[in-house]
């Protein structure tokens, strides 16, 4: 495979067999079994924090610059990142805990 791809290429796939490499780990030898440590909050705090911090502060950040520029595709584009981060937060709500 050396002679079909170049070495930027090739520096490129790195990352998609340590991928392989990983799942491939994780789902057969299933490290973790039942010792993972999920409680039910960490979800909700976790996705309000990365997931809808991050679309509020795009949304932010979008409004901004259509207020400077006038270009409605950011505008339109920080709406839907807002609406992608308040939808994975606001789906906490539904789903419930497991007995397993």
């Amino acid at each position: 495979m050396v002679f079909l791809v170049g070495k930027l290429t090739e520096a490129g796939l790195i990352p998609v067999l340590v991928l392989a490499v990983s799942v491939g780990f994780v789902s057969l030898l299933d490290p973790f079994g039942k010792w993972a440590f999920n409680p039910p909050n960490l979800t909700l705090i976790l996705n309000a924090l990365f997931l809808t911090g991050t679309g509020i502060i795009v949304a932010a950040v979008s409004a901004k610059s259509y207020l400077r520029q006038g270009n409605l595709n950011i505008l339109l584009l920080g709406s839907a990142v807002l609406v992608s981060g308040l939808a994975s937060f606001s789906c906490r709500t539904g789903i419930k805990r497991s007995n397993t």
